[in-house]
């Protein structure tokens, strides 16, 4: 019988809420307590959530953060209590719209409208599903943060945006002014999950009017990895972009700076390259979060064999830089490790790997690109399995 103490009293449970880009973007089913919660709660207003909320099966809903914990310590649910200072923080994670510049292969077209322009073209797709998969739900999702905002009993609030990617959204931009000239602005921490490809002219503004101000960098791997993973960004000048963070990063002291990971197999023995890159320039980042990727499935680090998983484990760690002291960095090398984990005997899941590669010959086909060049590597690391 499995202890869900834990789990009903995280603080997801009690001071957040994940407000995500609905699978179907007319639907209003998009609010969760953190985005691996297995449901969505059709509410009509923050209380509604809650309501509905307290009365979800725990041990369906919270099976991530379970299975997590099952294989390391760590866990979203470790990772939401340790972000929390005190039970009066009322945080807000919330992607807006998919509007976004770049067709990340991993991603779909209801959180990147390249995406899914991609598709009406190629696919076939007709005019009535593009225009409501670019529909832009964001006033009704503004509306909702502001009731919420004026209902709930909070010393410090929290707010997190995704995308699409945010720094390209007027709508998202002119939400977060809003906030700089709310009565509680210096009691707000902003936290911005951008691709890199986009500076933010109005980061000092922010510096000056809120309590602190977080730059997240989605950043999948380096070199031709980075680029046929995030198709669209180059990785040159995503690099520019990242010092321009950086730089204003290390002057300021109400500002965190950090990198989020998407582990996949095909970008997981080009952690080590890109683990060696973020100690080398950025020494003094603050925050660096290392996520599994989930879905699509056939994506996942999980389709390999547990040899598999071990040799590259052990070709990452020991290629890493010896020398890192950053507590941060350390820290995301050993969740790597964790999701990395090859206790358990498994075969390779040769099935979904046969899916993976050719939807990335139809992805090849469609952008003119050879993934390849980007991962054979770790094919060579599977072949030889």
């Amino acid at each position: 019988m499995i202890d869900l103490t834990p789990y009903k009293e995280c603080s997801a449970h009690k001071q957040w809420i994940f407000i995500a880009n609905a699978s179907q973007i007319e639907s209003a089913k998009v609010y969760k307590p953190c985005c691996w919660f297995k449901s969505s709660i059709e509410a009509k207003t923050p209380n509604d959530f809650y309501s509905q909320l307290a009365e979800c099966d725990i041990e369906t809903n919270c099976k991530g953060c379970i299975d997590m914990e099952k294989s390391g310590p760590w866990s979203l649910r470790t990772s939401f209590k340790d972000s929390i200072r005190s039970d009066k923080v009322l945080v807000v994670t919330a992607s807006f719209d998919n509007l976004c510049n770049l067709k990340c292969i991993t991603c779909i077209p209801e959180n990147s409208t390249r995406i899914a322009a991609e598709k009406l073209q190629i696919e076939g797709k007709d005019i009535k599903w593009f225009n409501k998969v670019i529909k832009s739900p964001a006033p009704e999702k503004i509306d909702f943060i502001k009731q919420l905002l004026a209902e709930r009993d909070f010393e410090e609030f929290r707010f997190e945006v995704l995308g699409g990617e945010p720094l390209i959204n007027p709508m998202v931009l002119e939400f977060i002014d809003w906030l700089a000239e709310q009565p509680y602005a210096k009691n707000t921490v902003i936290v911005i999950t951008t691709n890199g490809t986009t500076k933010c002219e109005n980061i000092q503004k922010y510096l000056n009017k809120f309590s602190m101000v977080g730059i997240q960098l989605s950043i999948d791997g380096t070199d031709n990895v980075f680029e046929y993973i995030r198709s669209g960004a180059n990785y040159q000048s995503t690099k520019e972009t990242i010092d321009y963070f950086y730089q204003y990063y290390t002057n300021a002291s109400n500002m965190t700076f950090g990198f989020n990971y998407t582990l996949s197999w095909m970008n997981s023995s080009n952690f080590k390259e890109f683990i060696n890159w973020i100690s080398t320039d950025y020494p003094k980042l603050s925050d660096l979060l290392v996520t599994k990727l989930i879905g699509p499935n056939y994506y996942s680090v999980d389709i390999l064999s547990s040899d598999n998983k071990r040799q590259i484990c052990e070709y990452v760690i020991n290629g890493i830089n010896p020398n890192i002291t950053n507590k941060t960095i350390l820290r995301g090398i050993e969740i790597f490790k964790q999701h990395m984990d090859y206790s358990v005997p498994k075969d390779f899941d040769t099935r979904k790997f046969d899916i993976a590669i050719d939807t990335l010959n139809n992805i090849d086909i469609l952008r003119n690109t050879t993934y390849q060049n980007a991962f054979n590597q770790i094919i060579e690391f599977i072949k030889h399995d």
